[in-house]
């Protein structure tokens, strides 16, 4: 069991757990070739913050504004 983040309600038992990812942040990856003896990068996004929702959260979180969402999301 768990709280819905955007809902507040506590879950039903055996309920799934939804995750909306609401930050990311860019990264870069440094890799050591062996063979030539060289780093290299790469370059990728990560999840920087995500929030629970139940089956209703995410009905709800889909229906909010973007401005409403912001607002939300700084409001936890």
């Amino acid at each position: 069991m768990y709280f819905c983040q955007v809902t507040g309600k506590l879950s039903e038992q055996g309920e799934k757990l939804n995750k909306i990812v609401v930050a990311t942040r860019a990264v870069q990856y440094k890799n050591w070739d062996s063979e030539s003896e060289e780093y290299w990068f790469s370059h990728g996004v990560e999840v920087a913050r995500e929030i629970n929702a139940c089956e209703e959260g995410l009905r709800v979180w889909a229906g909010m504004t973007p401005e409403a969402q912001t607002a939300l999301v700084k409001s936890l």
